[in-house]
């Protein structure tokens, strides 16, 4: 699914800036898996079970919340 949004958003132009915010989140955390979802293009990469204060920092990070 991240492969199919970032060649959509490439195949429409979108600029680098005007990108959707992918947070990949998954039980797995291989660093094969990890690094493969961030080449693709993800923003950030968040390990199940879910720690929701670190979460609310990488949204921060990523400007999504105040």
């Amino acid at each position: 699914m991240l492969k199919a949004i970032r060649d959509l958003e490439n195949q429409k132009g979108f600029p680098l800036e005007g990108r959707a915010k992918i947070v990949m989140t998954t039980a797995l955390a291989e660093t094969q898996i990890v690094q493969r979802a961030f080449d693709i293009g993800c923003d950030a990469y968040a390990e199940k079970p879910i720690n929701p204060e670190k979460f609310i920092e990488v949204l921060r990070n990523l400007g999504m919340v105040d």
